[in-house]
């Protein structure tokens, strides 16, 4: 698996190669382990990019089959994240990888309330 951190080129989209051939996953504003770690899991090529980068050019170049986050990061927490990609028109799979949670199903139920189009998922880090 690659890793890349933006403003790297996303070669396999520009050169032709199709979602299916090249999966990608984003991950945005993951840098800690959790994170890339479950990005890692879901394969294809990682590309890492900050908050403030996440914009409409960058999902339309990617075309990610995942994009993962953190719950809780710098910048950013997971409900920004969510209401950024639902306003920029994603709809595809995200992935918000969390702590150990006490009520997990509160929060997931929270999370996929800020945008139902998006096909969301919860995951807690093994700590």
């Amino acid at each position: 698996m690659a890793d890349r951190l933006l403003p790297d080129e996303a070669d396999g989209f520009r050169n032709g190669r199709s979602a299916a051939q090249s999966a990608t996953v984003l991950v945005v504003g993951g840098t800690d382990a959790a994170t890339r770690a479950q990005a890692a899991l879901m394969g294809g090529t990682t590309v890492v990019v900050p908050f403030s980068n996440l914009d409409a050019a960058l999902l339309a170049r990617l075309c990610p089959e995942w994009v993962v986050f953190p719950l809780m990061t710098t910048g950013a927490d997971a409900p920004l994240v969510i209401e950024t990609l639902a306003a920029l028109g994603y709809s595809g799979r995200a992935c918000v990888v969390a702590p150990h949670l006490p009520n997990r199903r509160m929060v997931e139920v929270e999370l996929r309330s800020i945008a139902p189009t998006l096909n969301l998922m919860l995951v807690e880090a093994a700590e």
